[in-house]
């Protein structure tokens, strides 16, 4: 191999975690292809492990520090030993999320006021947080988080004996999905055909509506998804909903399912509404949607092959690592 063209070292929340997962590690087999040393490693906790941590910047790395608030302290050590700090985040951090009464938060407002300030870089996944961090650093790109389509294939369109609507999420958002129950079981009663199939590790109940619950294994996700005739991603209008990055959307039409969105935030802009999905804001939309999907086999592979068009045009790895890797060396 040639010389290195550049040095970076990924600070991430952990391996197992989604938004590491498919916002850094997805991209370190195009970094390395391009002659990118890259090392990643999970934040350091402890005290006796800072000076590792140093250690491995050495001075010409660029720091991509995930998601983390550091204290100013911290990121001073940090700018030293660093050539450049990009700063990636995927939620409206200064916010408590939607579960919680009262969602404003001096200590988060601060912190994330800070972090933002004091990053050379900024990079977040949609238009919404970007509009919220350039009123404190001009440096912000908004990089969606991407879906590597080599792991997804279109799911078969044979008729089934059933209609299945699905949900696939962490139990941190399963609240979303508990708030439409009540509205699928009204569903459910007009085609009885149609059931629930929740992947997650936490399940909602009903008595009157079908659910399959599939535990979340990262293994059998892709396979699970295809299974489903129609994807859901339900949301509260609020600030921590703004800031999600709809990545549930972009699972789903990476195996040409279409989705029924909330359309608040980046819902909005990844399903066009009567095209590639359908926007639902009020009861009666989620139930006739619904049940015009349910009905309509046809309709179904038409949005669902144009929302996997969507994906692989603006979504994939591959559409966005040349951002990617302009923010980090350019």
């Amino acid at each position: 191999m040639g010389e290195k063209r550049g040095k970076v070292l990924f600070l991430i929340q952990g391996k197992d975690v989604a938004a590491s997962r498919y916002r850094v590690l997805q991209y370190l087999p195009y970094l390395r292809r391009d002659g990118i040393e890259a090392v990643v490693a999970d934040f350091a906790r402890k005290i006796s492990q800072w000076p590792q941590l140093m250690e491995r910047l050495g001075g010409d790395k660029v720091l991509f520090i995930q998601r983390k608030q550091l204290g100013a302290i911290e990121y001073r050590v940090l700018k030293k030993l660093s050539k450049k700090i990009v700063y990636d985040f995927d939620d409206a951090l200064w916010s408590r999320s939607a579960k919680h009464r009262s969602r404003d938060s001096f200590s988060r407002r601060f912190k994330f006021r800070r972090m933002v300030k004091l990053a050379d870089e900024v990079i977040t996944c949609n238009t919404f947080l970007e509009e919220k961090t350039r009123r404190i650093n001009s440096h912000v790109t908004v990089i969606p988080t991407p879906i590597d389509l080599s792991k997804y294939n279109v799911r078969s369109f044979a008729p089934g004996d059933g209609v299945v609507v699905g949900w696939v999420g962490a139990h941190g958002s399963i609240h979303y999905l508990e708030r439409l129950i009540p509205l699928l079981e009204k569903v459910h009663s007009m085609n009885p055909r149609i059931r629930l199939k929740v992947i997650c590790d936490v399940f909602p109940e009903s008595e009157r509506l079908p659910i399959d619950k599939i535990r979340w294994n990262i293994d059998t996700e892709a396979d699970e998804l295809k299974t489903l005739d129609i994807g859901l991603m339900p949301l509260t209008d609020d600030e921590w909903s703004w800031g999600k990055c709809g990545l549930k959307i972009l699972q789903y039409s990476a195996v040409g399912v279409p989705a029924i969105v909330t359309p608040v935030g980046i819902n909005r802009d990844i399903v066009r509404d009567g095209i590639n999905g359908f926007w639902a804001r009020t009861e009666k939309e989620w139930i006739d949607r619904v049940l015009l999907l349910a009905a309509n086999p046809a309709l179904r592979r038409e949005m669902g092959l144009k929302a996997r068009e969507t994906v692989e045009e603006r979504y994939s790895v591959e559409a966005c690592y040349p951002m990617f890797k302009r923010v980090l060396f350019d």
